[in-house]
């Protein structure tokens, strides 16, 4: 098929937006292997990163940029280590061959998603920090890219780091009326190469200001809340209309049961326009 302006494209009834952090990765884990590999690699300690994150969190009440310390810091030490060069590439290498960077049960959701011809990419946000340079943006795009692009087996599928916190928002930027449906971001492409425009959406994510601005009609929601109490936060905390068709589930294995649900539910109708 081709899209409305003559190119070639591949219509699906369904695409999935799954999100890393506390979702589908384990960002804890992640972080704790990035401060030993800085620490093994560079003169920057544990306990540094430790400290300052302490106390951007708790004494702040702002968000700790790793990426953006870590440079920072490495070139206040004027040793000559980089992100790029001294921790990126080893943090990757065993990053990769971690099985407990991936959420428990979240390869049968992707497996499930697979099986019904729903293309899945992960869409994360890179939180900017001030003063929201260049710099800044480029230090939240490489932390969310690190993790994604190093964790198996989200690093098979396409990834989309948004700036916006409401990907409810992002959402309704990408749909469009001419092409009946959402016209997703160019690298999400199917196997062949062609761009991708869904019928309809559906995002997995943890918190619940993803879910704000949400498209009025053809956008679906599953609102995971992390199975151990330790990795739940106070942004995964509010109420969603299931009018809105947003679900609310606790762990990755209801999220699985839920999308299974949906299948033959709300979502049948999309594949039997696509029949």
């Amino acid at each position: 098929m081709k899209d409305a302006n003559g190119y070639p494209a591949l219509y699906v009834p369904v695409a999935v937006a799954t999100d890393f952090d506390r979702c589908f990765g384990d960002t804890e884990a992640y972080q704790k292997l990035t401060e030993q590999v800085t620490a093994e690699n560079t003169t920057l300690t544990v306990r540094q990163i430790h400290e300052a994150r302490h106390y951007r969190e708790k004494v702040e009440g702002k968000s700790f940029g790793t990426v953006a310390y870590i440079r920072q810091a490495l070139l206040d030490a004027g040793e000559g280590h980089t992100w790029a060069e001294h921790i990126k590439p080893e943090l990757l290498e065993r990053a990769r061959v971690r099985e407990d960077l991936f959420v428990k049960n979240g390869r049968a959701v992707l497996d499930l998603a697979d099986r019904h011809g729903m293309p899945t990419f992960t869409m994360t946000h890179g939180h900017v920090l001030p003063p929201h340079g260049r710099q800044e943006r480029e230090d939240a795009y490489e932390w969310q890219a690190t993790k994604v692009v190093g964790t198996a087996p989200l690093n098979e599928r396409p990834y989309y780091v948004s700036y916006e916190p409401s990907k409810g928002k992002t959402f309704g930027s990408w749909y469009s009326e001419a092409n009946n449906g959402f016209l997703l971001p160019r690298h999400i492409t199917s196997p062949d190469g062609l761009r991708i425009i869904a019928r309809s959406l559906l995002l997995i994510d943890d918190k619940i200001s993803s879910y704000r601005h949400w498209p009025e009609q053809h956008a679906y929601g599953i609102q995971v809340i992390p199975e151990d109490p330790k990795n739940r936060r106070p942004s995964q905390i509010g109420e969603l209309s299931r009018e809105q068709g947003l679900y609310q589930v606790i762990g990755m294995g209801q999220a699985g049961i839920t999308l299974e649900m949906m299948i033959h539910n709300e979502l049948a109708k999309y594949y039997d326009l696509a029949a």
